[in-house]
This record gives structure tokens, C-alpha cells and sequence, in this order.
């Protein structure tokens, strides 16, 4: 969760306690995501597949080793195609170096964002991990706009957001980029 232009408060470089939680369920933080020692605290990710197990291992899926798969393999890029459009700054393409395909010698190269995709995962696993790579975008995006405010930033008059992400998401979404 994002709030932006957060108040100074003098003691916290947060919304105060009783100021209303960012999440947007006007409680104050104190009696909703913050805890008594005045940590913030995220919600659980939900579980990320539903309904029964299949029992079926796709050949050409990532995750068939959890045999839970459905026969449709989707293309799935490497890195979140959400992530690689905000990292890229024509949405189209991004600067690629040190991939396993450009060999030990290679110089950094143009790529687009497209071609950064393959058939790796099946429907079933993609679409379970799609909140994992929407999360991830999001963070990129607010940790590229907070890059941003600290290097506009002039004398103590700057605007002060706070960001609140699960390290849970972030861990999830991690794993699924190895």
C-alpha cells in the first residue's frame, strides 16, 4: 500500500499512529496494519492456487514438479513484463547484459521486451503467479519514483511518501524469478 505526501510527524518517518492507515480502511494505523511497537505489519499473501490438485506434470512447465499443472502452456516472460515496462523507457525495449543466451563475451544489446518471453509455464501456474508479478511492478514502479523525489530533492521541502510491501509477496515473487 502507497501513501503519498505523508505529514511530517517529527518522530516517524510514517504516517503516525493515529493518523488513518494507509490501506484505505479509515482506522487509525495503530488498530489496523501497525503493531505496538510501531512496525508496520502486511497482510499474508492468499494462497496461490485454488480448487483441487491436478495430479498432472506438464513437460514444458517451470513447476511440474509439483504435479499441478493443466495441458496450455502461456508465454511467460523472465523477468515481469510489468517490471521490464517500467524499467524500459519506451515501454518497448530495455539494455540486456550478462543473460545466459549472449554468451561469456557479449556487450550489453537492445532488446525487446517480447522477445524476453517464452512458453515456460503452464496457464494454470502463470495465472496463479500473476499476483506475485502485478506486486512486483508495483514496487518497482514506487521504489523508481522514490529514486526519482531523492535526486529532484532540494534543502528539507520535499514530498514524503510511504511505502508498505509485504516482504512475503516480494519473497514469493523473488522465487519465482529463480
Amino acid at each position: 500500500m502507497r501513501e503519498a505526501n505523508v505529514r511530517e510527524n517529527g518522530r516517524f518517518l510514517s504516517p503516525a499512529p493515529q493518523d488513518d492507515c494507509p490501506c484505505g480502511s479509515r482506522h487509525q494505523a495503530q488498530r489496523c496494519h501497525r503493531a505496538a511497537d510501531h512496525s508496520w505489519v502486511a497482510e499474508r499473501p492468499p494462497a496461490l492456487l485454488a480448487g483441487p490438485r491436478t495430479g498432472y506434470s506438464n513437460p514444458g512447465c517451470y513447476a511440474r514438479s509439483r504435479k499441478d499443472c493443466d495441458e496450455e502452456l502461456s508465454r511467460e516472460h523472465f523477468i515481469t513484463d510489468e517490471v521490464l515496462g517500467t524499467i524500459s523507457a519506451d515501454k518497448k525495449v530495455v539494455m540486456v547484459e550478462g543473460a545466459n543466451w549472449q554468451g561469456p563475451d557479449a556487450k550489453q544489446k537492445v532488446t525487446g521486451l517480447k522477445s524476453l518471453s517464452s512458453w515456460m509455464l503452464c496457464r494454470r501456474h502463470n495465472t496463479a503467479l500473476w499476483a506475485l508479478d502485478s506486486m512486483a511492478s508495483q514496487f518497482f514502479r514506487y521504489f523508481r519514483d522514490d529514486g526519482l523525489d531523492v535526486m529532484r530533492f532540494h534543502g528539507n521541502d520535499f514530498q514524503r511518501d510511504f511505502t508498505l510491501v509485504s516482504g512475503r509477496y516480494l519473497e514469493l515473487w523473488m522465487l519465482k524469478m529463480l
